[in-house]
């Protein structure tokens, strides 16, 4: 739909933004379900081509069949798989595994932006070196998303604590920990929102990144309800490095302030 064009437009301008990089449009085609996305790629790849001295716009493939993660969350319906705006398609998960494929493309980062995201600046250059594991932004705190109420009921802090009841959840998070033992723990983190992801794609091959993810599908087989509620529980290993990004990376969370309180209530700011 939408945001098939949204993401390669997006492109484009992250390649204005940093002509050092290389543009990846990480999809699925075997999920292309109109008749002109091939169309409309190759229109955009033209564009690409022709604005950046030939340079070509890559294209990732997934193959869901391969990766346990996306292959159970294919078979998930529901509230699972659905967000106020609409049902999330297995392909918006993509970006937590998409590491694999694109190192052995010899792509030591990975930088994931979604469709509706844009840079004011090329600062974000500086941050990747400082990305050990994986880099995001803070978006509410643990307090928000831990069983203990915060102060207040807030409208929708219920089904927060739902969405993330690997943490919220007391014998999930039992099991969570158990699960991270070996790797040094588990502690609840503050909640990212993934418009903007940093991934070292060389340590997160060499911590097994992606059977965490599906270790922790296997504790509540029903699933993420989106690809930034895996993306927290995940972050919260004691071994996987975390740098914060500055929130003007992501205008959604430009007045972190102002969200937090929207989202959890006045004493969780």
């Amino acid at each position: 739909g939408t945001q098939f064009a949204a993401s390669l437009l997006i492109l484009l301008h992250v390649k204005e933004t940093f002509p050092a990089w290389d543009a990846v449009f990480v999809t699925a085609k075997s999920r292309w379900k109109h008749r002109e996305c091939q169309a409309v790629f190759d229109k955009f790849a033209g564009i690409y081509r022709e604005s950046f001295a030939g340079d070509e716009l890559g294209l990732l493939d997934i193959a869901v069949g391969e990766y346990q993660v996306l292959r159970r969350l294919s078979q998930t319906s529901g509230k699972e798989t659905d967000h106020s705006r609409g049902h999330w398609p297995v392909e918006a998960y993509a970006h937590l595994i998409a590491f694999e494929p694109l190192l052995a493309r010899g792509y030591d980062y990975t930088v994931y932006v979604d469709p509706d995201l844009f840079f004011f600046d090329d600062s974000l250059a500086a941050e990747i070196p400082r990305v050990r594991g994986v880099g995001c932004i803070s978006a509410i705190p643990p307090a928000c998303l831990e069983s203990s109420p915060v102060g207040a009921p807030v409208r929708g802090l219920k089904d927060i604590r739902d969405e993330y009841r690997l943490v919220s959840d007391r014998s999930l998070l039992d099991q969570v920990r158990a699960a991270a033992a070996k790797s040094g723990g588990y502690t609840v983190r503050n909640s990212t929102n993934s418009g903007l992801v940093v991934y070292n794609n060389r340590w997160l091959a060499s911590v097994g990144w992606s059977a965490w993810l599906a270790q922790l599908f296997e504790i509540s087989p029903r699933g993420f309800y989106g690809d930034q509620t895996a993306l927290t529980v995940a972050l919260g290993r004691n071994d996987i490095p975390v740098h914060w990004l500055p929130s003007r990376f992501n205008v959604a969370l430009t007045f972190p302030r102002s969200y937090v309180q929207i989202t959890c209530g006045a004493d969780a700011v």
